[in-house]
């Protein structure tokens, strides 16, 4: 057996673990710190944003109530408007009826710039306009004239006073044959709260307006079918929508279910030639965050969360519109980063903090190791010295006795 693998059972041990301690014990406590700091800080960022979600979303929860709240009263007027023309015009004298349909609306059509014209029809095939021309009033009639059907433009001023006339052909025209005019007559028998119809959004061509009719039947005195409409522009209401401020760089779009936008940032070109207002969809390339929040509103109705699209996570609230147009839906979105951004700097500032302590931890570790290692040699150093003393003491004892003896 070679000599440098004999053991000898008298080592002592307990010094070299107790060097082993003293190396590996700092950097032990150098990991827990650095895994305590790491906790908390990934600990309190969680809770941070989670606490920054929730208040982005009752904000938007709050922007989605005064939205839906504002969109009912722009199109308010459809309803009231509507219920109060089925009690004025159910006289059985055709002309006053027609005269008071003109002086109504002439009134709203002063008051509330959002409504754009109306109409009225009987089953007879009689047809009212009264709208806009430039600052002032238009009021249309169809009437035969030369045995021909004419539109008679009668233009007045805000009180009704004449200002100028003419005519233009109505050959083909017939407003029963209209969606506004044969669904309004189908609704008639229902309850007063589903009477109305609401068509589709559509361009209007003579003004230029994106607008959607609603219209109510009703029976005259004389026992004759009539027919109100409204006409309310939604240029106005897509402005409104644009304007709005979600966060920081968030949007709002109104959109039926199919994806058609009513109002909203894909509307900013309404009015212009060539722009085809009834034909606009969210786009999946640019708005990947509507579309995604629109199918999740399809499948779980209202509510709010998250969609990540293009690395960056979105609040979304989708609500359903409490109007006569039910298949419409409000969307908002707005990038987590808009209201959870102070978490991100006191995460930043966390870490910076970490790296501080942690730094300072392993100064003092280091300094323990060392520390330890000159008590050791210190030891060792003193253990030397007293074996050459008490050399020195026996020598001197022994040449003692020498000279005694």
């Amino acid at each position: 057996m070679l000599t440098d693998e004999i053991v000898d059972p008298a080592i002592d041990t307990t010094g070299r673990r107790w060097q082993l301690f003293q190396f590996i014990g700092p950097i032990l406590g150098v990991i827990l710190v650095i895994v305590t700091i790491a906790l908390v800080t990934l600990y309190t960022y969680r809770t941070m944003r989670e606490g920054a979600i929730t208040l982005s979303r009752n904000l938007l929860r709050s922007q989605q109530r005064y939205i839906t709240e504002e969109v009912s009263h722009y199109l308010s007027p459809a309803t009231g408007i509507s219920f109060m023309a089925s009690n004025m015009l159910t006289g059985d004298d055709i002309k006053q009826n027609a005269a008071t349909f003109m002086t109504l609306g002439r009134s709203v059509l002063r008051d509330m710039p959002h409504v754009d014209s109306f109409y009225l029809a009987d089953d007879q095939g009689h047809f009212w306009m009264a709208s806009r021309r430039d600052n002032a009033y238009e009021e249309t009639t169809m009437q035969i004239e030369d045995g021909a059907p004419y539109y008679r433009h009668k233009v007045t001023d805000k009180d009704g006073r004449f200002i100028s006339t003419d005519r233009f052909s109505a050959e083909g025209y017939d407003p029963r044959l209209r969606l506004w005019y044969k669904k309004a007559v189908e609704r008639e028998s229902r309850t007063p709260d589903r009477r109305l119809f609401w068509t589709a959004p559509y361009l209007h061509l003579s003004t230029r307006q994106f607008i959607v009719t609603a219209s109510l039947a009703f029976q005259a005195l004389d026992g004759h079918k009539i027919v109100f409409a409204i006409n309310i522009s939604l240029n106005q209401l897509t402005k409104f929508v644009n304007s709005l401020k979600v966060g920081k760089s968030g949007q709002a779009v109104i959109v039926d279910l199919d994806g058609h936008v009513i109002a909203g940032h894909n509307m900013a070109d309404i009015g212009k030639p060539g722009f085809d207002a009834a034909n606009v969809s969210l786009d999946p390339k640019t708005q990947p965050v509507f579309v995604r929040a629109l199918d999740v509103f399809r499948v779980m109705g209202d509510g709010s969360g998250i969609v990540h699209a293009r690395g960056t996570s979105y609040v979304t609230i989708a609500a359903a519109m409490p109007l006569a147009k039910r298949s419409w839906v409000l969307l908002l979105n707005a990038p987590e980063g808009d209201f959870a951004n102070f978490t991100q700097v006191v995460k930043h500032q966390t870490v910076y903090f970490s790296v501080i302590i942690v730094g300072l931890a392993l100064v003092l570790a280091a300094g323990l190791i060392y520390q330890g290692r000159r008590v050791e040699r210190l030891q060792k150093e003193l253990g030397t010295f007293g074996e050459e003393k008490k050399k020195i003491i026996l020598f001197s004892l022994k040449l003692l006795i020498q000279l005694v003896y």
